[in-house]
């Protein structure tokens, strides 16, 4: 998985008509399971399941939004 897919997932959440402090807590949930898929890929599923796990902030989400990587 690509972070900028991830980047597009979460975008398009946040992008939603609604509540957006729901918008938010939704596109967090994504982010977090998104990132455990992730990192599960390429450092396996124990190391996933230690992220997933751990605490996260509330604005987990925005770690995506601001590093996009564009392809070359």
């Amino acid at each position: 998985m690509r972070l900028t897919t991830i980047n597009q997932i979460i975008e398009s959440i946040l992008s939603q008509d609604g509540d957006k402090a729901k918008l938010k807590r939704n596109a967090n949930e994504a982010t977090i399971v998104l990132k455990t898929a992730m990192i599960c890929e390429h450092r396996g599923i124990d190391e996933a399941m230690k992220y997933y796990n751990s605490t996260h902030s509330e604005d987990e989400y925005q770690e995506y939004r601001t590093s996009v990587i564009l392809p070359d």
